[in-house]
């Protein structure tokens, strides 16, 4: 090869060297990226956790031991407050109880009869005293007026009424004498004379008596009347203390009822230690509600604190829902929920969170170490619906913030456990790292690093570089 061709050679070659090199350090070819702006607005947190059906249950016992006699009820049946369940047997105590009964029922008619005595001992001695008493202010009335002696008026009285005696003596000593005259002349009859002749003689006797009365009352009392009414006086004081003596009796009879009355109720005491002794061995239901469960059986033998009965209050029926702890944040007391169950297909009801367990606690029989806080939620509908030990689900959702920063949760990108996002600026993707906060239905809550109306990535991630030029597209 001559000079003039090896140098043709060389510039050839150093052209292509040139060119080269020149494209090499061209600028890489932009990314295509789709973005959106970082917006700010209201923010609920939702959850979802399961729960199970529960109500108010006590198992229930005899506080005796002993063979079970009774069965008054069966499984599933309603009962209420106070009703006999069972009856465990107790022979000794049922005849403790009649024995009780037979005294108590001896005492009350003790009480009744002595009740009955008193009265009738009151009464007497009240009516005795009282008679007594009226008897001797008429006896002392009496003694004074004999004392006294015959009024002026009690005198003239007499005297008039010997004068009007004494016209009825004339005219009955007129009438016989024209009888007499006329039954000489046979105008009258024999009984007509004879009573004639008796009018006569009864009139008499009146005027004298009258003449009498008159003539003492004239005269005055004399010893033997004051004596006669003296004696009625203290005959009289004589009753009125006999009827006073009777009050002793009144007070026997109110002390026998009053040792009835403690007889009384020493037995019905007596009963009732019996009776509390016998509740003991019998099971009653402490509050309405059903019998969900029943171990008892005819004939067994029942031990103080192994169960017979397991009753429930179906009017207490609430959900246990198991709150995961990384949602625990999102759940408050009085917030409203959704429980829906698998045997009500597209039925949801509203319930509402009304206590939450003080800490979280491990989820038993779970296959994965998980923590969960127990919340309970009673139903505000349906409850009639839901059957304890069954399974629901529990739905949640509240506003966290009025005016969040959001971003779409396809922006984020995990790296080293901190999280970014890719911020496009001056048309690169500008790696940069957040702060976030909640996250719900498809956005999440930037607390720092963000500001509304910022433009991030949120399609072409995975082929960014941080400060990569990029293409946007904007969604």
């Amino acid at each position: 090869m001559n000079r003039k061709g090896l140098l043709w050679v060389v510039a050839v070659a150093a052209i292509s060297l040139a060119t080269w090199m020149f494209l090499g350090k061209q600028a890489p070819k932009p990314v295509a990226v789709v973005a959106e702006l970082v917006s700010a607005g209201e923010l609920h947190a939702s959850f979802t956790a399961d729960g199970v059906v529960k109500s108010t249950s006590v198992e229930l016992s005899p506080e005796s031991g002993g063979r079970v006699t009774s069965i008054r009820v069966r499984e599933g049946e309603s009962v209420q407050k106070g009703q006999l369940l069972a009856e465990v047997d107790d022979e000794q105590v049922h005849a403790q109880e009649r024995q009780a009964i037979a005294v108590a029922q001896e005492a009350r008619e003790s009480l009744r009869q002595a009740n009955t005595a008193s009265k009738i001992a009151v009464d007497r001695a009240t009516q005795a005293e009282k008679t007594a008493r009226a008897n001797l202010r008429v006896a002392q009335a009496r003694l004074a007026q004999v004392k006294k002696g015959a009024r002026k008026e009690e005198i003239e009285q007499a005297e008039h009424r010997l004068a009007e005696v004494a016209a009825q003596v004339e005219e009955a000593d007129k009438a016989h004498q024209r009888a007499r005259e006329l039954f000489e002349q046979g105008a009258v009859s024999r009984a007509e004379l004879e009573r004639a002749e008796a009018r006569s003689k009864s009139v008499r006797q009146s005027y004298e008596a009258a003449a009498d009365a008159l003539a003492l009352l004239k005269a005055g009392a004399t010893p033997e009347a004051i004596d006669a009414a003296q004696a009625e006086v203290d005959a009289a004081e004589i009753a009125l203390e006999t009827a006073k003596s009777l009050q002793s009796e009144v007070a026997i009879s109110r002390s026998n009822v009053q040792i009835a009355a403690s007889r009384l109720k020493e037995a019905q005491e007596a009963l009732s230690t019996i009776r509390a002794i016998k509740t003991k061995s019998q099971v009653f239901a402490p509050f309405a509600g059903v019998i969900s469960k029943r171990s008892a059986e005819l004939g067994q033998v029942a031990t103080p604190g192994v169960a017979l009965f397991t009753l429930q209050d179906p009017k207490s029926v609430y959900i246990e829902a198991e709150i995961s702890s990384e949602d625990a944040s999102k759940v408050v007391e009085g917030m409203e929920v959704r429980v829906s169950q698998p045997g009500l297909p597209g039925r949801t009801f509203l319930g509402k969170v009304v206590s939450l367990a003080p800490v979280a606690e491990i989820k038993p029989d779970a296959a994965v170490r998980t923590r969960i806080l127990r919340a309970k939620v009673v139903l505000k509908e349906g409850q009639e619906l839901f059957r304890p030990g069954t399974e629901v689900d529990v739905e949640g959702r509240r506003e966290v913030a009025k005016k969040a920063v959001l971003i779409p949760a396809d922006a984020l990108v995990l790296s080293s456990g901190s999280s970014t996002v890719f911020v496009i600026v001056d048309g690169k993707a500008v790696l940069r790292e957040i702060k976030t906060g909640y996250s719900s239905e498809g956005k999440i809550e930037v607390m720092q690093g963000l500001t509304e109306g910022d433009l991030v990535v949120i399609e072409g991630k995975d082929a960014l570089t941080d400060g990569a030029a990029v293409t946007v597209r904007r969604k």
